[in-house]
């Protein structure tokens, strides 16, 4: 829940508000002996807003405690999706399991705002608002040939409960 008293003092000068959605078309995994082999496919997403305190103390309070002050209000954003294609295996060490994942990253799409400059201004004659705007975005976008694989080393271990 949110208190409407003293939220305002715990809100950092810049937050980060992310979301990332991976959708898994395809995942097929078969058991041989200690061995676990793995193949799939993934549609990954991620975004992230990163905003200014300003903007939560303006929508909060309206524009009338800020007469005459500057307000940086401009937010950052960044969207980030690719597919990826793996196959892996996975052997069973004792009480660890180890595994190598090798992936192929291909139709990488990213969309940022370049450190963009919102500024807002209450004047004082009639309330009137002004704004000084420096926006950028950048858009890159890549085939899979411009593309290299990667490889992700990683373990874990299993722990099992004795039930006496």
């Amino acid at each position: 829940y949110i208190r409407p008293d003293g939220w305002q003092n715990s809100v950092n000068d810049l937050n980060l508000l992310s979301a990332n959605v991976d959708i898994h078309t395809i995942d097929f995994g078969c058991k041989a002996g200690k061995w676990f082999f793995m193949a799939g496919h993934a549609f990954r997403n991620g975004v992230s807003l990163t905003y200014t305190s300003d903007v939560l103390k303006l929508v909060a309070n309206g524009n009338g405690p800020y007469i005459n002050q500057t307000l940086s209000i401009g937010p950052v954003l960044d969207f980030l999706t690719y597919n990826e294609i793996y196959l892996g295996a996975q052997k069973k060490i004792s009480r660890f399991t180890i595994g190598l994942k090798a992936k192929l990253l291909f139709g990488v799409s990213n969309f940022r705002t370049d450190e963009p400059t919102i500024n807002y201004r209450t004047k004082s004659d009639f309330y009137q608002w002004e704004f000084d705007v420096d926006y950028s975005c950048l858009l890159y976008t890549s085939d899979a040939a411009d593309e290299r694989s990667s490889v992700d080393l990683g373990g874990r271990r299993i722990i099992k409960k004795k039930n006496n």
